[in-house]
């Protein structure tokens, strides 16, 4: 990141002292009596150049904010609620990602009355315009529950970046398969990356 920083004042400050150049060199042209009988212009040449150069600038300074944008790395924490059927309840929800290019892979953790959570596995895939699709593969605790397949659930997430608070994903999940459309579970989720975490970007 420092060296990002320094690249770019290096950057912007040659364009900068080229074009300081180039204008004092068309207006002492401007001044000079052969300017008189034309209309005097920085060369084409020149001008070209400083466009390339500017647009080089803004590549540089807009693709590592993108990249670094996308960050989902680490724990995310909140809650995650069920919706129907009703009653809505809420349960404290944690997530643990890492991103490996466009493929999502971590650990999802519910926590309902009992003090240990559902701990589940997880993979999918993460999109340029910053949504995710996840899905449960296995139940990792508690393994001895025998109807442990009902926890697992897939999930429609977005990731959202904010100068001025903590990271925020939030989306919908709905659980993995149901034939009984009135009984199939669903409901949303709200998560922020944790505090003690710093932000990759």
């Amino acid at each position: 990141m420092v060296l990002w920083c320094y690249g770019i004042m290096v950057l912007w400050q040659k364009i900068f002292l080229e074009e300081m150049v180039l204008l004092i060199y068309s207006e002492n042209t401007r001044r000079s009596p052969q300017s008189k009988h034309h209309k005097t212009r920085i060369p084409k040449h020149q001008r070209h150049i400083l466009t390339m150069k500017r647009i080089l600038f803004l590549l540089f300074l807009t693709v590592p904010i993108l990249l670094i944008g996308q960050r989902i790395d680490g724990t995310w924490e909140g809650t995650i609620t069920l919706e129907r059927p009703g009653p809505k309840k809420e349960y404290k929800f944690e997530l643990v990602l890492k991103r490996q290019g466009k493929e999502v892979i971590g650990t999802s953790y519910i926590y309902y009355e009992e003090e240990e959570p559902v701990a589940m596995n997880l993979a999918g895939w993460f999109y340029y315009d910053r949504s995710m699709w996840l899905l449960n593969k296995e139940v990792l605790y508690p393994d001895s529950d025998p109807k442990k397949d009902r926890h697992i659930r897939k999930y429609q997430l977005m990731y959202r970046r904010s100068a001025f608070s903590r990271d925020v994903i939030e989306g919908h999940w709905q659980e993995k398969n149901d034939p009984i459309f009135s009984a199939y579970r669903k409901g949303k989720v709200h998560l922020m990356r944790k505090k003690d975490e710093k932000s990759k970007a």
